[in-house]
């Protein structure tokens, strides 16, 4: 009886986290102009256009995956051309996340850090902005709630279906940001731990998530060799952004410096694979960049370590500038971010002891800025990995206040 007491009651918390995120969302999009504020924006917008006009097959280029320009042509089919009804739908998955925040966070310590963390989800600026430009972030943010939300259920009973649908999910996710296919080791490790280490077992569910996992990527890799001729996992951006960001002249703390010498050096490559038909641009990026890193090791790690930094820097830093770039917003995103990091890493001391599963929120991020600074790393690159920090640093701040006796319980035990 009081179980299902408690399972109504939780059910109730999830649905107001839900309201409240996409009733904040949703005001904030409202305020919007009917227009776009990012390059990358528009050109997300012209591949739309094309895929519409000319059928589900065909995109301009093999530049950047197709997953994001899929679920915006899906909007356009639905509700039309409106900009106001794809922030509408990424509110709904901006709420989703919320609600994913919530359940995480009480599943891995208790139900007071599920709703603290979720409700200032549901609040946090950055995470409600990236509903309203069109962008991938807030669709990422919600698959990578899911798929660490499906990871915790299986460590929770190992079904091999749970692990499935978390390869699906991973692999959709590929489709949107290539970057989570990163997300699949971590999982094949999950699944190794909640094995206690009996290596058939971790073996068989390994494979299955290796399975399930390329089933959502291989027709798209299959396409690509249709199309293009040649080997393409998802996209071709990777090997540009490689050298682009990792060259002699790159300079990660200086932006405007970086974005003109990348102009130049499009330039360049463009202008050697005319000269000779037989090259690629990105086989051009991909043997300048690891020219680069043979040579000037050294200078590679220190502009690697900058941008590693840079990801977790309080104030944002972007490309190229507009109405929401000013110093104003930026204060305000320093001053939500700020108690998320310190809290966060509060949250992960305390829960070695008591709590190790805590990890796997602590590896999301960690990951990600990994990942990213191989490339370029942005504040938006890092938003989506924010509910983890956020459920993270909802533990440590309860955690000191226990430690002071202000609050009650040691909020590890997934049912308070």
């Amino acid at each position: 009886m009081r179980d299902s007491a408690t399972s109504r009651s939780n059910i109730k918390i999830a649905l107001l986290v839900f309201a409240i995120a996409f009733a904040l969302r949703t005001a904030f999009c409202l305020t919007l102009e009917e227009t776009v504020y990012w390059s990358d924006e528009r050109s997300y917008l012209r591949e739309v256009s094309a895929v519409v006009d000319r059928g589900v097959w065909y995109l301009p280029t093999t530049f950047k995956p197709p997953g994001y320009v899929y679920f915006l042509s899906g909007i356009r089919l639905l509700f039309g051309d409106s900009l106001t009804a794809i922030r509408l739908v990424q509110s709904a998955f901006g709420a989703l996340a919320c609600v994913l925040t919530f359940i995480v966070g009480w599943k891995l310590f208790s139900r007071k850090v599920g709703i603290l963390a979720a409700l200032y989800a549901c609040a946090y600026p950055l995470l409600i902005y990236v509903s309203g430009v069109v962008l991938p972030q807030a669709l990422e943010t919600a698959l990578i709630m899911g798929i660490v939300w499906l990871l915790l259920l299986y460590s929770e009973s190992p079904d091999r279906r749970l692990l499935a649908a978390c390869g699906l999910l991973i692999g959709l996710g590929a489709l949107v940001v290539p970057l989570l296919l990163a997300l699949a080791p971590v999982a094949a490790v999950w699944a190794y731990w909640v094995r206690n280490g009996r290596m058939l077992p971790a073996a068989k569910d390994v494979l299955l998530l290796g399975i399930c996992t390329l089933c959502m990527i291989v027709p798209w890799t299959i396409r690509n060799y249709v199309v293009e001729g040649r080997f393409i996992l998802i996209a071709t951006a990777g090997s540009q952004l490689l050298y682009i960001h990792n060259n002699p002249w790159s300079d990660p703390d200086d932006k405007e410096k970086t974005r003109a010498e990348s102009f130049r050096l499009r330039d360049e490559v463009s202008a050697e694979a005319l000269a000779d038909p037989e090259l690629t641009e990105e086989d051009i990026f991909l043997r300048r960049f690891k020219d680069f890193v043979t040579e000037n090791p050294g200078r590679f790690a220190v502009i690697y370590l900058k941008k590693f930094r840079n990801f977790f820097s309080p104030f944002p830093s972007t490309f190229s500038k507009n109405v929401h770039t000013v110093d104003r917003n930026k204060i305000v995103a320093a001053l939500t971010y700020v108690p998320v990091l310190v809290f966060s890493l509060v949250g992960v001391l305390a829960s070695l002891r008591g709590r190790r599963e805590a990890l796997l929120l602590f590896a999301v991020p960690v990951l990600f800025a990994a990942g990213y600074s191989l490339f370029h790393t942005t504040v938006r690159y890092r938003i989506p990995t924010e509910p983890c920090s956020i459920i993270l640093a909802g533990y440590g701040f309860l955690w000191i206040l226990s430690r002071m006796g202000l609050v009650r319980g040691n909020h590890a035990g997934g049912t308070q």
